[in-house]
């Protein structure tokens, strides 16, 4: 629900599954939830126009957090048709925001918040 609003809200929903995580929503649903999310690309973007970039930005977020391990990327795109917008987020996500030199950080502070984390943090956490 955060897609379509500000980056703030964006920010507190990142922060959000990541204190969730594991403790209150098991690890299986999370990944469920974004098996969703990329699956109905196609439908959100006629709603959010920047459904791609967001969502790109939201699961590369997730694998920085460690709530989505890597391979999901691998693991969904090969489910999806290579037309769809679901597979143009799995791949801005590894291309954009996940290969790029100090991702974690850009990642992190895409949204405004951690202005206080080093990158010395980000990797440690």
């Amino acid at each position: 629900m955060s897609m379509d609003r500000h980056d703030k809200e964006k920010e507190m929903a990142a922060i959000l599954l990541s204190a969730l995580y594991a403790d209150v929503i098991h690890p299986s649903q999370v990944y469920k939830g974004f098996t969703k999310l990329v699956e109905s690309a196609d439908d959100l973007i006629v709603d959010i126009p920047d459904t791609v970039d967001i969502l790109a930005l939201f699961i590369a977020r997730a694998v920085v957090d460690d709530i989505l391990q890597p391979a999901f990327l691998k693991k969904q795109i090969a489910n999806l048709p290579d037309d769809s917008k679901g597979a143009e987020v799995l791949k801005k996500a590894e291309k954009s925001y996940l290969t790029a030199p100090l991702h974690a950080e850009i990642i992190e502070r895409r949204w405004g918040g951690s202005k206080n984390t080093t990158v010395d943090d980000v990797k440690a956490r």
